[in-house]
């Protein structure tokens, strides 16, 4: 669905959020690859169909009750603020309401403004962190639901905030690969993350037993 327009002022990394440590974290869809072109991400605004909506300060051209804006040229892992604000003018008065968003690349957010005088809930979309720190042979090829990841050393941090407080990604499947005398050994893990989670891992081909510990 194409959308009404992109969000005003151009994307820059929120400075009081610093990256989140280690690499994104990949979905459990398959077809989401580690490293997309086109870091992206989309905010839904409902609002009375006379309100006039600002981004970041500026105002904006779209009309209805629906309204959509995109922000391109972000960078994967960093938090991205807006600052939304909707104004209607009912029986000569100005109505005002604020909210602030934040977003990552990929994210889509969506946010409602009543516009009926009270301006509760400022805050939207506050992302949840979830990690999983995996400890494997330094050499080793890691793949996370599928999607091959990027990296070396005997520890390493896998980051989402894609996951809301609560939400579950079942059945999500770590697998380990290493190279030995000519041939690829591998090991498995299903596993269970839920948004807000600290996992922690340790896969060891050359151990019969996987070793698990989470908090």
């Amino acid at each position: 669905m194409p959308a009404d327009g992109n969000l005003p002022g151009g994307p820059a990394p929120d400075d009081n959020m610093p990256p989140d440590e280690g690499a994104p974290l990949p979905p459990t869809d398959n077809n989401t690859s580690l490293y997309r072109p086109s870091a992206t991400a989309m905010l839904t605004v409902r609002v009375p169909a006379h309100a006039q909506v600002f981004v970041n300060g500026l105002p904006t051209s779209s009309t209805g009750t629906v309204r959509r804006y995109v922000s391109n040229g972000l960078r994967w892992g960093y938090n991205y603020t807006y600052q939304i604000r909707a104004e209607i003018v009912r029986d000569g008065q100005t109505i005002t309401e604020n909210k602030t968003v934040k977003l990552q690349a990929g994210d889509k957010s969506d946010v409602e403004f009543a516009l009926n005088g009270s301006n509760s809930d400022p805050i939207a979309n506050q992302p949840v962190r979830t990690s999983v720190t995996l400890h494997v042979p330094a050499d080793a090829k890691v793949f996370l639901s599928g999607n091959e990841t990027y990296g070396d050393g005997e520890v390493r941090t896998f980051t989402t905030t894609k996951l809301a407080q609560g939400q579950t990604w079942g059945n999500y499947v770590v697998r380990v690969e290493v190279e030995r005398n000519g041939r690829t050994l591998s090991k498995e893990e299903t596993i269970e993350v839920k948004g807000g989670d600290v996992l922690d891992l340790s896969l060891d081909v050359d151990a019969p037993q996987v070793a698990r510990a989470g908090q």
